[in-house]
C-alpha cells in the first residue's frame, strides 16, 4: 500500500503494525546519552538522537559531544547532523571554550574540511 494515497481507514485495516507503532511512540525521536571519561581523565557526554519515519527507517540523526577538562570545566561542544543513521555528514559545528576568551566556533558542511 502506498501510504501517500491511503486513508486513515485503509491504514487501520491494512497496516495494524503501523497503528501499534504510533500508539507505542516508536515514530518519536529516539535519544541516548552516554557519559564516560577518556584515558586522560577528562569527562565527556555524547548525546545521540535519531528521527525515524512511520515505517521505522532512520531519516536523520544528530550527535552532540561535550568534553570537559579534568577539573570538570566545559572544553568543547561538537554537533554533527547526518542524513540517515549517521551515514552522510551534512553539517558539523564545533565550539571551543577557553577561560577568559571568547568561544571559537568552526563549521563544516557536507564533508568540507
Amino acid at each position: 500500500m502506498d501510504l501517500k494515497d491511503a486513508t486513515l481507514s485503509d491504514i487501520v485495516l491494512d497496516r495494524p503494525d503501523l497503528v501499534e507503532a504510533i500508539e507505542a511512540g516508536e515514530h518519536l525521536p529516539q535519544s541516548v546519552v552516554e557519559t564516560e571519561q577518556d584515558a586522560q581523565g577528562r569527562g565527556y557526554k555524547k548525546w545521540k538522537e535519531k528521527i525515524v519515519d512511520i515505517d521505522g527507517k532512520v531519516i536523520s540523526s544528530r550527535v552532540e559531544e561535550y568534553t570537559y577538562t579534568k577539573d570538570g570545566v566545559l572544553d568543547t561542544i561538537t554537533r554533527k547532523g547526518y542524513s540517515g543513521d549517521e551515514e552522510k555528514l551534512n553539517k558539523e559545528v564545533s565550539v571551543k571554550y577557553e577561560h577568559g576568551k571568547k568561544p571559537v566556533m568552526t563549521e563544516k558542511k557536507n564533508g568540507q574540511k
